[in-house]
């Protein structure tokens, strides 16, 4: 072993003179081009178990389905490379060390209970199922991510954590202390999630924020901001607790359009000490049903304020509304008059619209 060194070309499968291999329980270390195939394998895969890859230009180079078990990756330039024409990674139990990418541009992966520490860029791409990983200090932990659902997974002392460009569900993690845990784009979900004591926690950068869902999660003590608006979208984030009463606190940890005019707005919920009941709202602008500002729309219907199940209405006419759950079935429905009506809603915990005659839609977490 030479670190830094390549002193060797790897092993070349000759794939289209008839070869194949299985290997288990070996070490491949100093190589350029690592374990590779001169031509694409569809169908073909490959079981490595008990392997350890360290310091290879390419670790792997195999266009096949890989499936990888208590393996270590360790200052490789790349782990596992680009599958371009075809290819999948399985890993379970394995490790990815100080590489500059652990893997790139798979057409599929399945990871559980894998570490991934020290690496630049570590997943590029690759969309797929992560359960019951640790991300620790990468400099980004995944890039250009998308089609993802990550779940039950850990977090810490990345410069960012997940640079989301869409299409994701990302539920059940912990994020702290990274510079940035979370950049978040269309079509992508982040429930369950506790974002805490990083620089910034959630950053907005979705073309359309209505395709996002941001709920369940708790945002907090993040140093510089807990949610930033990079849109000139506006939209709501009622459904997430920020760990304090005071609205000027929250605030100053929000950024939106009332510190950039070019950003949208933000509205919130304050949440009491368990961050279970909501205590109230802060409503900048009035949302339509797809949660965006629509200035021409005559909106019949505000929620003033929320205790518990009491729930109080301003409404500007006689109307019906709906309470729907969020599948559109109809829990109950209100005769309501003009003026502040006080409704009882269900005991049930969980996210409800309220939908009014005219078809306007408030949500309201219980």
């Amino acid at each position: 072993e030479n670190q830094g060194s390549h002193s060797w070309m790897g092993l070349n499968i000759k794939g289209s003179q008839g070869a194949t291999f299985q290997m288990n329980n070996f070490k491949l270390f100093d190589s350029y081009y690592g374990l590779y195939n001169d031509l694409g394998e569809p169908g073909v895969s490959y079981n490595f178990a008990n392997c350890h890859f360290k310091n290879n230009n390419y670790a792997i180079q195999l266009n096949a389905d890989m499936n990888y078990s208590n393996c270590i990756f360790e200052s490789n330039g790349v782990g596992q490379a680009a599958q371009i024409s075809y290819g999948s990674l399985t890993a379970t139990n394995c490790q990815f060390l100080n590489n500059f990418c652990s893997f790139t541009w798979s057409n599929s992966v399945n990871v559980t209970n894998c570490l991934f520490q020290g690496n630049q860029n570590n997943i590029v791409g690759s969309p797929g199922f992560f359960d019951n990983c640790q991300f620790i200090d990468n400099e980004y932990a995944f890039a250009e991510a998308y089609g993802h659902t990550i779940q039950n997974c850990y977090f810490a002392q990345n410069t960012i954590g997940i640079d989301n460009s869409g299409g994701s569900n990302i539920s059940n993690c912990t994020f702290e202390y990274n510079n940035i845990a979370l950049k978040i784009g269309d079509n992508t979900s982040i429930s369950n999630n506790q974002i805490v004591n990083n620089q910034i926690g959630v950053a907005v950068t979705a073309y359309n924020p209505n395709t996002t869902i941001i709920s369940d999660n708790q945002i907090c003590n993040n140093t510089e901001f807990n949610l930033q608006n990079l849109t000139d979208k506006n939209f709501q984030v009622n459904a997430n607790c920020f760990c304090s009463q005071d609205s000027t606190y929250i605030e100053s940890y929000i950024l939106d359009g009332y510190d950039d005019i070019t950003r949208g707005l933000v509205n919130y919920a304050i949440y009491d000490d368990s961050c279970e009941s909501i205590l109230n709202y802060i409503v900048k602008i009035q949302l339509d049903e797809l949660e965006l500002s629509e200035l021409n729309m005559e909106n019949t219907i505000v929620i003033y304020a929320q205790n518990g199940q009491l729930v109080t209405i301003k409404s500007k006419r006689n109307q019906k509304l709906t309470l729907l759950s969020l599948s559109g079935a109809v829990i109950s429905s209100f005769e309501i008059g003009e003026g502040i009506i006080e409704l009882t809603l269900p005991q049930t915990q969980g996210l409800y619209l309220l939908k009014s005659t005219s078809g306007e839609l408030l949500k309201v977490v219980l």
